[in-house]
């Protein structure tokens, strides 16, 4: 989700600098976050909580490539779309919410992560609800995209019969999309969906209503 968009009164506040794609502190966030969400995940995706201990690795890679595809595009994704408006945007981790996730994955016993590792601080100036609502919406439309990747990857191997790692990979993949992509539109702040709600509320309906009822479905019947 992007954090707070802080309006500057004009563009003079903006400067090329503040524009580049990257810094360092954002890929070291970035890095810390995923393998902290990876390890977090992990304990969801495996039957065993002392897996790591018994030399069970395969949760922990199911888990890096999923959490750090669908974490890191989500990001990215408002990111880009920031930087497109012309506004100034980096990802900056929460330290806390690292650690939460992970004391709640363990303390769950593997049946709960708390998916808040941080947020995209985004800067610019003449906001309109349009384009904080297009900035926000971003994120979860990547989230269900990379969702439809992975469930199109589970019908092929559904049908061709094939198991093991790779029908793991894709239903582990379409379950972490699915979700993310409907906790984020919920509409109240600091999530995606209260941006969105605010900009269109018929745009909101349309994304996350839908999202919503599978994520019931998915999870609970």
């Amino acid at each position: 989700m992007p954090g707070e968009i802080i309006d500057f009164d004009n563009k003079e506040h903006l400067n090329e600098s503040m524009l580049g794609r990257f810094s360092k502190r954002e890929i070291t966030e970035l890095s810390i976050s995923i393998v902290v969400m990876s390890l977090a995940f992990s304990f969801i995706f495996a039957d065993d909580m002392l897996f790591l201990l018994k030399g069970n690795i395969k949760p922990l890679v199911i888990s890096f490539i999923v959490v750090g595809t669908s974490f890191v595009f989500h990001e990215m994704g408002h990111k880009f779309m920031a930087q497109r408006y012309g506004m100034w945007a980096e990802f900056r981790m929460w330290t806390g919410g690292l650690m939460l996730a992970l004391f709640l994955a363990i303390a769950s016993m593997g049946k709960f992560v708390f998916a808040a590792p941080g947020a995209v601080q985004i800067y610019g100036y003449n906001i309109s609800p349009r384009v904080n609502g297009i900035t926000s919406l971003i994120g979860p439309v990547i989230n269900i995209l990379l969702g439809v990747m992975f469930l199109s990857g589970l019908i092929m191997l559904t049908i061709a019969g094939a198991g093991g790692f790779l029908l793991e990979l894709c239903l582990y993949g379409l379950m972490i999309n699915l979700w993310l992509a409907a906790f984020n539109m919920i509409p109240v702040p600091p999530f995606d969906g209260h941006a969105v709600m605010k900009w269109n509320p018929l745009i909101w309906g349309v994304i996350a209503v839908p999202l919503f009822l599978m994520m019931v479905l998915f999870f609970f019947l």
